[in-house]
């Protein structure tokens, strides 16, 4: 499952490793052109399934999944030393969100493949330490992570880790 799916990149990569995949995204937008794209890619097999939902509530939406494998909203673009501060606390609470309604739907020993965002701004490094530090207490161990993904001198970084269901 790509709760964020946006455009489909992760569903098309699980799908050409033999994965049956779910994806889903708020934006109806993102949806359709996943899913113009995926069949364009596989024109004759169809083993995806696509709905729109918010993250925080895919358990209304299906049932026992494998795995999360997602790079969610990283946050708005034009990120500042001004407005840092509100984003991260915004996105620390869409991903305990998240992290709380997916593991109503996610198999014992499943594993979350995510990525959070690092702002690097001013000098000072910002985190979403909340989301990060609440895994343990959310029913998650973390597994690995964080692994640095970044181009130079980005603004926007971004640190992966693996979980896994306790």
């Amino acid at each position: 499952l790509d709760p964020f799916c946006g455009m489909g990149t992760i569903l098309a990569e699980a799908l050409l490793t033999g994965w049956y995949v779910i994806g889903s995204d708020q934006s109806s937008e993102a949806v359709k052109k996943t899913e113009a794209k995926l069949t364009w890619l596989f024109p004759s097999q169809k083993k995806w399934k696509l709905f729109i939902s918010d993250a925080t509530h895919i358990s209304e939406k299906i049932e026992f999944i494998d795995a999360i494998v997602t790079e969610p909203f990283l946050g708005k673009p034009n990120v500042s030393d001004t407005n840092v501060g509100d984003m991260v606390t915004g996105l620390e609470k869409l991903y305990i969100g998240c992290l709380k309604d997916w593991r109503s739907v996610l198999k014992p020993g499943a594993k979350v493949v995510i990525v959070f965002p690092q702002f690097g701004i001013g000098g000072k490094t910002y985190i979403v330490k909340k989301a990060i530090d609440s895994c343990e207490t959310l029913g998650y161990t973390v597994l690995a992570g964080p692994i640095e993904y970044a181009r130079p001198r980005a603004v926007v970084k971004r640190e992966l880790f693996i979980l896994q269901k306790k």
